[in-house]
């Protein structure tokens, strides 16, 4: 059996170099029979945790206009993501990675 593998991330579906990374990533994880959960902002579909997303006044057309959005952090989604994990792999250093790493 694979092991279990969270992916906290704050923008999964957006078309951004870090996004396309790790969904090319946890598709060969899962190829390999690892299981795969992605915690990031948006609609939860599948294998993804959805987390509301983090507005920030004044940039939020700018980060809009880099195909980027920031996630909320959330405690509960954290511990149901991670209380089972083998591995949790933390993308960026964003305040909803940084969070989940407490």
């Amino acid at each position: 059996m694979g092991m279990r593998i969270v992916f906290v991330i704050d923008s999964f579906n957006l078309n951004n170099g870090t996004a396309a990374t790790a969904r090319r990533y946890a598709e060969e994880l899962r190829k390999r029979g690892h299981e795969v959960t992605i915690l990031a902002a948006g609609s939860a579909d599948g294998n993804k945790t959805g987390i509301r997303k983090l507005r920030i006044p004044f940039f939020q057309p700018l980060i809009e206009k880099q195909g980027f959005c920031f996630a909320r952090p959330n405690d509960e989604a954290y511990y149901r993501a991670f209380r089972n994990a083998d591995i949790i792999h933390f993308f960026l250093p964003t305040w909803f990675c940084r969070r989940g790493n407490l």
